[in-house]
C-alpha cells in the first residue's frame, strides 16, 4: 500500500469524486522531501495512481503561500476517493 500523499484543491471527497464523474481530469500535486517519491511532480487521480495513495484536499494555502494546508485525508481506491 502506498503512503506518498497528494494534495488536491477541493473541498471535500465528494466534491473530487463529482469532478471525477464528470469526466474532469483532477490533479493533484505530491509535497513530499522523501527521494522515493519525485518532490514537487503533479498526479492525476486516474488508474495510473497507486491505489491506497493518500488525498488530502485543501483550500488554502499556508503563510508562506505555497504549501497547502489539508483539512481531510482519504485513500484513493483506483477510481475514487474513499
Amino acid at each position: 500500500m502506498s503512503s506518498m500523499k497528494v494534495y488536491v484543491k477541493a473541498t471535500s471527497k465528494n466534491d473530487i469524486n463529482s469532478r471525477l464523474e464528470n469526466g474532469e481530469v483532477v490533479m493533484g500535486r505530491n509535497y513530499s522531501m522523501f527521494p522515493e517519491w519525485r518532490l514537487y511532480e503533479m498526479y492525476a487521480l486516474d488508474r495510473n495512481l497507486e491505489v491506497g495513495t493518500i488525498i488530502a484536499t485543501y483550500t488554502r494555502l499556508g503563510n508562506d503561500g505555497y504549501s497547502p494546508v489539508s483539512r481531510y485525508h482519504y485513500r484513493w481506491n483506483g477510481k475514487k476517493c474513499v
